[in-house]
């Protein structure tokens, strides 16, 4: 159990920054986050001071939105099947701009998420751990997530007036629009999911992926003249005899 407020995403790769929200929406399996109990000890919902909206202290920290959606699909020409790595909301992938970090996660998982929006009018809660997930790419098959413009900003600082139920670290996340630039993305799976790993007819598998990594070609692009990414995992990407994993 964790504050979402204070969590970071980590992929099951260990390669994702810290992400979580709505980066990518797939369906997770039933039971898979989005419990949530709300924490007791203050008043709920009652603001301590400030002014909420566009003015005052308070204002600024409304949760932006992208300026259009982008279609990530992946696809597998390995001949094997490929097992992608799975948060709370869907699959884990790599988005970053390609002219370096700007401070934000722009692939995260929104599942259990609170704003500091959020928490200008309702006290955090914790949620409970995800179930294990994969999602199966079979051989020759396509799977579509969508990316919907936005990055996450986890530390933003917010006067401790504007809470609804006081904080000692003062700082919220806040869903930010991403700015017009070329993009680079990268889907990384493995080859088995875990034992005792069950997919059911979607594909959505309940384990956690496993075994050989498949790394797909890296793939840029420019947002938001570009509405649909393709993320190949070609035939070597198992790695080739002779070449380099």
């Amino acid at each position: 159990m964790m504050m979402k407020t204070m969590m970071k995403l980590a992929s099951g790769l260990g390669l994702l920054m810290a992400v979580g929200c709505n980066g990518s929406v797939e369906t997770a399996p039933s039971g898979a986050g989005g419990s949530s109990t709300a924490t007791t000890g203050a008043t709920t919902g009652t603001m301590t001071g400030g002014t909420t909206g566009s003015g005052g202290a308070c204002g600024g920290f409304e949760d932006a939105t992208g300026a259009a959606p982008v279609t990530v699909r992946f696809v597998n020409k390995t001949g094997l099947p490929v097992y992608l790595p799975g948060n709370c909301q869907g699959v884990d992938y790599l988005l970053n701009p390609t002219n370096g970090s700007d401070g934000a996660t722009y692939s995260y998982d929104s599942s259990c998420l609170q704003t500091c929006a959020d928490l200008q009018t309702n006290p955090p809660f914790v949620c409970g751990l995800c179930a294990p997930t994969s999602y199966l790419l079979d051989v020759g098959a396509t799977r579509e997530v969508t990316w919907n413009g936005t990055g996450l900003k986890y530390e933003v600082p917010m006067p401790s007036t504007c809470w609804a139920q006081p904080q000692n670290n003062g700082t919220c996340p806040q869903i930010v629009a991403a700015p017009a630039a070329n993009y680079a993305i990268q889907g990384i799976g493995f080859s088995s999911c875990g034992p005792g790993c069950t997919c059911d007819e979607k594909g959505i598998c309940f384990g956690y992926p496993e075994g050989g990594k498949a790394y797909a070609e890296l793939v840029k692009f420019n947002f938001p003249a570009q509405n649909v990414v393709e993320v190949v995992f070609n035939v070597c990407a198992f790695g080739c005899p002779g070449g380099s994993d």
